[in-house]
């Protein structure tokens, strides 16, 4: 299999790290010059795939699938339109991702099945949630305390052009599940708890997660449900907060996400670009077989003039030469980007045969990196 890769940010180093993985030939493509997908990949091309047509297409035909990492709507467009052309499988459900790329519609969709989401405002208190709808993950959400200040965050984004949705805010613990279906008959795969830095950015990644079996089942049904009513072909991630015991949906992305996926793949074997390419390939829907094999953490990390921080993924979309290290200071693997001794950015994964095992060697990773690099923390900090 040659899998292409549109999109060598956050997405395509995901998809670029686990079509490796999968045995596959990597190509890369992005209009940046430099991005940390490309070091993952056995070909890479910076060019701007709308600009150079040809020369996409001379690619494409060495091909055996393309998958986007890309949320940009007109090379989305283009690369629907190549490939068809092409008779190239394209890995990606516009029709699906229409709606999972506005909160506003996904909401409506939520409201019509009937699905648990935080209340709207004004039917809530505050403190509640400002974010774009357009946008996906952490990109933009703010949280407001007062009306004063849910103004002030209304104002910012309607200056962007922005369509906006206030929503309650749910302080339950965050969960995540992808589902694959093939034309809404869907599968769903593994329940992860995600933990956010103090911009909502993801920071963490546990898989899988303590916590009571009924809500999971209960968010494996939510998210079937609602690939169903897509009529999704392709994958879905579905996040969700819980509110007591009730798995309350935030959004969903019909497209392929970062982190999840590689802390999925280390803790079960289950290789998500493997499956979609099967899929799209095949025009059949894989059997999947979920068995938990070890418990794992995927933790990002920042190291800036002699300080370790946590951070969200953002550290790494600015980030070249990536590369893929063992046993990094105890860590299974680490994906790290070296600027120089004193300044480095890290995804940690780290695996063990308990959730309390994992945690545990966790804290001998951190430890091991503070030591081995001579490093503080800053203060107010907690790692």
């Amino acid at each position: 299999m040659r899998l292409g890769i549109v999109g060598g940010l956050l997405q395509g180093t995901e998809a670029a790290y686990l079509a490796s993985r999968a045995g596959y030939q990597v190509v890369v493509l992005d209009r940046k010059k430099a991005v940390p997908a490309f070091s993952l990949a056995d070909t890479y091309y910076s060019l701007d795939v709308i600009e150079e047509v040809d020369r996409v297409k001379d690619i494409f035909r060495e091909l055996d699938a393309v998958l986007p990492a890309t949320e940009n709507r007109n090379t989305l467009a283009f690369l629907e339109q190549v490939t068809g052309e092409l008779n190239l499988p394209f890995i990606f459900d516009s029709a699906a991702y229409d709606i999972s790329s506005s909160k506003l519609k996904s909401d409506r969709l939520f409201y019509e099945l009937g699905i648990p989401a935080p209340l709207p405002w004004p039917a809530c208190h505050f403190p509640v949630v400002v974010k774009p709808s357009g946008l996906s993950g952490s990109a933009g959400v703010k949280r407001a305390e007062h009306s004063g200040q849910l103004q002030r965050y209304l104002d910012e984004l309607q200056a962007t052009g922005q369509e906006v949705v206030v929503q309650e805010f749910v302080s339950g613990p965050s969960l995540s599940m992808e589902v694959i279906a093939l034309a809404g008959q869907a599968r769903a795969l593994v329940c992860t708890g995600l933990s956010f830095d103090r911009d909502y950015d993801c920071q963490r990644v546990d898989c899988p997660v303590e916590i009571n079996r009924t809500i999971i089942e209960r968010l494996s049904d939510i998210s079937i449900t609602i690939a169903e009513k897509l009529k999704l072909t392709g994958l879905m991630d579905v996040e969700v907060m819980l509110d007591g015991k009730v798995p309350k949906v935030i959004e969903i992305d019909a497209r392929f996400p970062s982190q999840t996926p590689i802390a999925v793949y280390h803790a079960t074997g289950i290789n998500m670009v493997e499956l979609l390419a099967e899929m799209f390939t095949t025009r059949s829907l894989p059997e999947v077989e979920i068995v938990v094999r070890s418990s794992v953490i995927l933790e990002h990390i920042i190291v800036t003039s002699g300080y370790l921080e946590l951070s969200g993924e953002h550290v790494l979309s600015s980030v070249t030469n990536l590369r893929v290290e063992k046993n990094f200071c105890g860590a299974d693997e680490a994906l790290v980007a070296f600027k120089n001794s004193e300044d480095w950015v890290a995804t940690l994964i780290i695996k063990d045969s308990t959730p309390f095992r994992c945690r545990a060697k966790r804290e001998g990773v951190i430890s091991e990196i503070i030591h081995k690099y001579n490093l503080c923390i800053k203060e107010g900090e907690s790692v």
